[in-house]
C-alpha cells in the first residue's frame, strides 16, 4: 500500500493486478475479465477470461432477477394517510428490510421500532424528524439514523418528499478505515436539538415488532417533548452524503470502501458518486455473498443507464453484473448498499419497477 502525490491511497492486490493484466493489451469490445469474490472483495478472489459477455441474458423467470425503479414514481400509502406506515418494498432472510416513505403531513402515531435500527435516506424534499432525543430537519442527500426503540415521527415541511428506509436488526455503526479523514465527526455529524412543545395528550405510541405483532399505547403526554440533554451521547444523528469522503485505489482502480456497517457487517454502505479512477471500469463481477442496492441520487452526468434522479437498482447475489466507470464527465451522487441478506420484493414493488440489464444498469430490453 502506498500514497500517491494527490494523497489518495493506492492498493495493490489481486483485483488490481488482474485489472492491470487485462488492460495491458485490451481486446476489442468489453473487458475480457470476470471476477468472482467472496465477502465482497475482502475474501477469496478469482479472475478468469470469459468467451462471451456474461452480463447478457435473454429472459429470466423467478424472483432472483435484477430490477430497477424510479422511486418518485412510487406512491407509498403514508403520502396521504397519516396513520399509514412507510411502504414495505423488500423483505429478506437476515433481518434487513427496505421501506419507502412519502409522508406529506405529520403522522398521528409516534413510532418506536423495538427490533431494528432505521436509516432514512432523504431523496426528495425537506423532512422534519421529531424524536425523543430532539428534533432535526433533513434534506436531499441526508442519512438520518434512528436507533432501535427511538420514539419518532417525521413529515415533509412543505410539498412532497421521498425517503428510502433501511431497517436492520443488527445495529448500525460507522465503519471508516480511519478514525479521522473520511468523516469529520465533530463538524458534519449533526445531532438533534431538544425542543419543548406545547402539544399534549392523549397520544398514540406504536411499538413496532419485526413479526408485525405491533403494540399500541395511549399516553397522557407527548413523549417527544424535551427540555434539555443531560449527559451521554445523543443516539440520533444525520450526515449528508457530500460530507463523506470517497476513497479510491489509484492508479488502476479498485473496489470502494464502506463508511457505515451493521454491527455484524451483514450490511455495508458506500459513498460511490463520481471519483477519479483513471478510466478504470469495474470488472465483470459475481458477488457471491452480497445483494447490491444502488441509488443514483442525482447529478450533472448520468451513471450508465441511470439517468433519472432517484433511480434504485438491485443486483442479487450470484447475478453477473458490470456497471460503468465511476468517473463521470460531470459530478453525480450515488450510494451502494451491500447486504448478506437475500431480498424478496413485494408484489407492489415489482409492479412499480422493471427488469434491469446489468451491463450499464438500464432497463432490460429482450430484443
Amino acid at each position: 500500500m502506498s500514497e500517491t502525490n494527490a494523497g489518495s491511497l493506492a492498493f495493490e492486490g489481486p483485483l488490481e493486478a488482474a485489472a492491470s493484466q487485462a488492460a495491458a493489451s485490451p481486446p476489442p469490445g468489453p473487458p475480457k475479465m470476470i471476477a468472482y469474490t467472496r465477502e465482497g472483495f475482502a475474501g477469496a478472489f478469482s479472475a478468469s477470461e470469459p468467451a462471451g459477455y456474461p452480463p447478457d441474458y435473454t429472459s429470466v423467470v423467478g424472483p432472483h432477477a435484477p430490477r430497477r425503479w424510479i422511486i418518485s414514481n412510487i406512491t407509498p400509502p403514508d403520502e396521504s394517510d397519516p396513520s399509514a406506515l412507510p411502504m414495505l418494498l423488500a423483505d429478506s432472510n437476515k433481518g434487513v428490510r427496505l421501506r419507502l416513505s412519502g409522508r406529506r403531513v405529520r403522522s398521528d402515531v409516534i413510532v418506536r421500532n423495538v427490533e431494528a435500527d432505521e436509516l432514512h435516506f432523504i431523496q426528495e424534499g425537506d423532512v422534519k424528524f421529531e424524536t425523543d432525543a430532539g428534533n432535526l430537519t433533513a434534506r436531499r442527500g441526508d442519512f438520518v439514523c434512528l436507533p432501535r426503540s427511538t420514539a419518532y415521527r417525521c413529515h415533509a415541511t412543505s410539498g412532497s418528499m421521498r425517503s428510502l428506509i433501511i431497517e436492520s436488526q443488527s445495529p448500525f455503526k460507522f465503519s471508516t478505515p480511519y478514525p479521522v479523514g473520511v468523516i469529520n465527526f465533530g463538524r458534519d455529524l449533526v445531532r438533534p436539538t431538544p425542543e419543548a412543545v406545547p402539544e399534549s395528550g392523549p397520544m398514540k405510541v406504536l411499538l413496532r415488532a419485526w413479526d408485525g405483532e405491533d403494540t399500541l399505547f395511549t399516553v397522557p403526554s407527548n413523549p417527544l417533548s424535551m427540555t434539555r440533554h443531560m449527559g451521554g451521547e445523543v443516539p440520533v444523528w444525520k450526515i449528508n452524503i457530500d460530507q463523506i469522503q470517497k476513497l479510491v485505489s489509484l492508479p488502476v482502480g479498485g473496489p470502494p470502501y464502506p463508511f457505515l456497517a451493521s454491527k455484524n457487517e451483514e450490511v455495508l454502505l458506500f459513498n460511490l458518486g463520481d471519483r477519479p479512477t483513471s478510466g478504470y471500469r469495474p470488472p465483470i463481477h459475481v458477488n457471491a455473498d452480497f445483494d447490491e442496492i444502488m441509488l443514483y441520487i442525482d447529478g450533472e452526468s448520468a451513471w450508465g443507464g441511470c439517468t433519472e434522479a432517484g433511480t434504485l437498482s438491485w443486483v442479487p447475489k450470484g447475478v453477473v453484473h458490470h456497471g460503468v466507470p465511476a468517473s463521470t464527465p460531470k459530478p453525480h451522487r450515488s450510494w451502494l448498499l451491500e447486504t448478506m441478506a437475500t431480498f424478496r420484493w413485494t408484489e407492489e414493488a415489482i409492479a412499480a419497477g422493471g427488469l434491469m440489464e446489468t451491463g450499464t444498469y438500464g432497463l432490460f430490453n429482450p430484443s
